[in-house]
C-alpha cells in the first residue's frame, strides 16, 4: 500500500487548498504499464472517498492540460533567466 496526497481546491474565503491524504494499492516497477496502474488505482480511492475527476499532472498524465503543467515542462522567469521548475527543485537540494 502507498499513500499520495491530493490537494482539494480551497473556496474563495480561506485557505486555498486542503490536502488529503490517499492510501492505494502500489504496483511495484518503473515501466509506463506499472505507473499507470498505479494512477488508476489512486483515482479509483479517490473516487471512494468521494474526490472524483482528479488531474494527475504530470508527464505522463493522460491529459494534455496535465502534461502541461508538470513541473518539468512549467517554466519560470529570474530576472533575465528562464528555467523549469524542476531544474529549480533538483537545484535547491542540499546534500
Amino acid at each position: 500500500m502507498a499513500h499520495r496526497p491530493i490537494f482539494i481546491p480551497g473556496e474563495l474565503k480561506g485557505p486555498l487548498f486542503r490536502e488529503v491524504s490517499i492510501q492505494f494499492k502500489w504496483h511495484a516497477g518503473l515501466a509506463a504499464s506499472q505507473r499507470k496502474k498505479c494512477v488508476h488505482e489512486l483515482h479509483e480511492e479517490a473516487a471512494r472517498a468521494g474526490y472524483d475527476d482528479v488531474l494527475e499532472v504530470s508527464t505522463k498524465s493522460e491529459a494534455e492540460i496535465a502534461r502541461r503543467l508538470s513541473a518539468f515542462r512549467l517554466d519560470v522567469s529570474l530576472g533575465k533567466h528562464r528555467t523549469k521548475i524542476e531544474c529549480l527543485y533538483q537545484g535547491a537540494k542540499v546534500f
